[in-house]
């Protein structure tokens, strides 16, 4: 199965309310996966020792990934870019779209 043939639901919204969005996003997979099962009476796939089954395998497990964009333009240029992602590395976080 590719990518493309899963599904990916993404809560997202300006602030840092990030519970809200977590709300948000559990009552919208929870209510797809009560639709999924009313149809094929199955429901996502779970193992037991892996958790959720996902495509990708640095999702398994809960399959989340949670994201947090931030605009830092005046760090970015006092630091440059290689700055950035120096600072980045000390916390084991990962700039992108820069």
């Amino acid at each position: 199965m590719n990518e493309g043939d899963h599904m990916r639901i993404i809560s997202m919204q300006n602030g840092g309310d990030v519970k809200q969005v977590f709300s948000r996003l559990s009552l919208a997979v929870s209510s797809i996966e009560k639709l999924v099962h009313e149809f094929t009476q199955k429901g996502f796939q779970h193992n037991e020792h892996l958790g959720v089954i996902t495509c990708c395998p640095t999702n398994l497990g809960t399959a989340l990934r949670g994201s947090v964009l931030i605009n830092i333009e005046n760090l970015s240029n006092q630091l440059g870019e290689s700055g950035l992602k120096e600072q980045a590395k000390k916390f084991k976080l990962d700039c992108r779209g820069l």
